[in-house]
């Protein structure tokens, strides 16, 4: 039940220069709900659309383990 299906690790996001996201670790474990919080251009969506793909973080790895995916930077 505590499978780690997502999970980020000393992601670090730069644009332009400008470090908008700095070592964030997190996972998302089958069954668990997450809220992300903060005021406006804390982050959240930066972090989601690297978590989603979207995005590639500057520093960092993302790890899918269920899917056996690696992503560094």
């Amino acid at each position: 039940m505590n499978e780690v299906v997502i999970e980020g690790k000393g992601i670090c996001r730069d644009f332009s220069g400008v470090r908008v996201l700095f070592d964030v670790d997190i996972a998302g474990r089958r069954g668990e709900i997450h809220g992300i919080v903060g005021e406006n251009g804390a982050g959240k969506s930066t972090l989601m659309n690297i978590l989603g793909g979207v995005l590639s973080p500057t520093e960092g790895k993302d790890i899918f383990p269920g899917q056996g995916g690696i992503v560094e930077s």
